[in-house]
């Protein structure tokens, strides 16, 4: 149920007035002072009808039955009405307020609209053909609800305690994204400390590096630039070793025996057995130049695991050899 008005408005007669007069008003209500012009809700659902001209309450005078509830509403001295004959949901717009019929003081051509006000009666317990029923007190049913727009004292409650509820869920989404901004400054921080702390690394390791080349260069005196060359050329021996032992492996084993072939060609027995023969010719020519045996020994070997590891790394075929391309691309890196 709502309230017919959109504000409360002041009571001009109660129920128990009219039943005071003298003789008795036979229409009993409440009288609402509301504004000429000011509109009127249907209190609850129901057949809205207009009710016939009565000296009395005048013209325009609109009646709302539900029979679900059994109750006839009474809106006396309107200035129109909106549709009747027509059923109506609750809060649906049904007149404006006036002051046709008898009403006090009476409307003079200088001062069109005295007397507005709403006569509102009520009747409890009417029959399903609208007739029938007992006019009751309607000032403690309107009191009971609220207007249309103003909220009733239990949905100022919930209002509030929603409005406590956002609160709390403010503050705590506050709380959440300040921290998660926190964790996020913290995990950047860390990530700022290990790049920090990976530029440090490199450049110790750049300048070991460094070290180590002025080291080959200024004591031992190595020059890269010949190291580079000496591969390339030692790359084109082994390499047409390697041919030359594939040919042969190619005209000694069927062409069926694939996997065989493959072994053979890159069989790390032949590997050792050329890298022995470099080794011994290699030691042969430090030892020329006054290095001992063991040391030339652990200079060749050396130089071998270097080999080793440039091939890996530079084998762009990826075929366990390391050809005159490859060889071009480390003596570019050797020479820097």
């Amino acid at each position: 149920m709502k309230n017919p008005f959109n504000k409360q408005y002041g009571v001009s007669s109660s129920f128990a007035a009219h039943l005071r007069r003298n003789p008795p008003s036979n229409f009993p209500g409440t009288d609402y002072l509301t504004p000429y012009g000011s509109p009127i809700y249907a209190p609850e659902d129901g057949w809205m009808q207009q009710e016939a001209k009565n000296s009395f309450i005048g013209a325009n005078v609109a009646s709302l039955h539900n029979k679900v509830n059994k109750r006839k509403w009474f809106f006396v001295h309107l200035k129109s009405i909106v549709s009747p004959g027509r059923n109506v949901r609750e809060g649906q717009l049904i007149g404006y307020a006036g002051n046709t019929g008898y009403v006090i003081p009476a409307p003079t051509p200088s001062n069109p609209y005295a007397g507005t006000h709403t006569h509102v009666s009520l009747k409890a317990s009417i029959n399903d053909n609208g007739t029938g029923g007992k006019l009751i007190d309607v000032e403690p049913v309107l009191n009971s609800i609220t207007t249309n727009n103003t909220p009733t004292p239990a949905k100022n409650e919930a209002i509030d305690a929603m409005k406590t509820q956002i609160s709390k869920l403010e503050a705590r989404l506050k709380q959440e994204r300040e921290q998660a901004a926190n964790d996020l400054q913290s995990t950047i921080t860390e990530k700022e400390k290990e790049l920090v702390d990976s530029a440090e690394q490199l450049a110790q390791l750049q300048h070991e590096i460094d070290e180590l080349k002025s080291y080959g260069k200024n004591e031992l005196n190595i020059n890269y630039a010949d190291l580079a060359t000496s591969i390339v050329e030692e790359t084109q021996i082994a390499d047409g070793l390697l041919n030359k032992w594939a040919t042969f492996i190619d005209s000694k084993i069927p062409e069926s025996w694939t996997v065989l072939r493959s072994l053979l060609k890159y069989d790390i027995f032949v590997m050792i057995g050329l890298g022995a023969g470099y080794l011994v010719t290699d030691t042969l020519i430090l030892q020329t130049y006054g290095v001992s045996t063991e040391v030339a020994a652990v200079i060749v070997a050396g130089a071998g695991i270097v080999f080793k590891i440039f091939v890996t790394q530079y084998d762009t075929n990826k075929d366990g050899r390391l050809t005159l391309d490859d060889t071009q691309i480390l003596k570019e890196y050797i020479s820097e």
